[in-house]
């Protein structure tokens, strides 16, 4: 696989294996680069972490810097292997880094391995202490994504509450609005309605004194208004019917009142208490 460039590390703050925060700079991973010399010290492929000896699957046989990736080319890679790279067999790679942030080797996690007889054991000629381990998958540095994935997720989350937040905002102003206007028109439809039953009153005292059934002077006096502020509803019970208070008084005026009888009525009251001023009631 001599022409694969395998994205292997990139810049950013990492959680290394032992919990320890790790940046990682565009200086160090050209560090990386010009650091390696596989005649100095081989980098192995590895499954695992091995911390001493273990199979080595392939050999880095190059580095690079490219996009602020560090990227590897490998050489003498196994058959065996060969399918478990092509296909990504394996849930996770990762690097081991010395303290001076060169590269120890590159590991594949999770990979199965293959049963080879013969495989030559690789060995470390460095403990394993203070040795750096940074994990990602398939080209991806696991910490930095599971931070960027649950950042991606907390930003989708709320932008999907502001919109719902706005959405209710416009309808609660919708709702509002609807009432406003509700409340307008029942205000409007009240006021008609009491103009034209003002307007239906004025025309029926206006007909009861063409009738002679009610004094122009009623209307000065209000006559109008009271019967407007009389109750509609049927409120008056006889034996045999139930009336308002309006149709009652209606009825009553229409029924019972003469301008004529009232004037004569009205002429004999006063005929009568001149009569009672002047002490001649009684006499011929």
């Amino acid at each position: 696989m001599p022409e694969i460039w395998d994205d292997i590390l990139k810049t950013g703050t990492f959680i290394d294996a032992n919990g320890k925060k790790i940046e990682i700079t565009l200086a160090d991973l050209n560090h990386m680069v010009e650091s390696f010399d596989p005649k100095k010290r081989d980098v192995p492929l590895v499954i695992g972490h091995p911390k001493t000896n273990a199979p080595a699957w392939g050999w880095v046989n190059q580095l690079r810097v490219n996009d602020n990736k560090l990227q590897a080319q490998y050489k003498d890679i196994v058959n065996e292997i060969k399918p478990v790279l092509a296909l990504k067999q394996y849930r996770k790679k990762s690097v081991s880094l010395y303290p001076d942030k060169t590269l120890r080797h590159v590991g594949l996690l999770g990979a199965v391995q293959p049963a080879i007889p013969g495989l030559r054991d690789f060995q470390f000629s460095d403990s394993d202490t203070a040795i750096i381990y940074i994990e990602f998958k398939e080209g991806h540095l696991m910490d930095e994504d599971k931070e960027k994935d649950k950042q991606n997720t907390i930003n989708r989350l709320r932008a999907q509450l502001e919109d719902k937040e706005s959405k209710l905002r416009e309808r609660d102003k919708q709702i509002s609005d609807q009432s406003e206007q509700l409340k307008k028109m029942t205000v409007e439809f009240s006021e008609f309605k009491q103009a034209h039953r003002k307007n239906e009153i004025a025309t029926w005292v206006d007909r009861m004194i063409e009738k002679g059934k009610a004094l122009p002077s009623w209307k000065e006096q209000g006559v109008i208004e009271f019967v407007q502020g009389l109750d509609q509803e049927p409120m008056i019970e006889f034996s045999d019917r139930k009336t308002s208070q309006v149709k009652w008084f209606m009825d009553f005026v229409e029924k019972n009142f003469k301008t004529q009888d009232m004037f004569m009525e009205m002429s004999k009251n006063e005929e009568h208490q001149q009569t009672d001023r002047t002490g001649l009631t009684g006499c011929v």
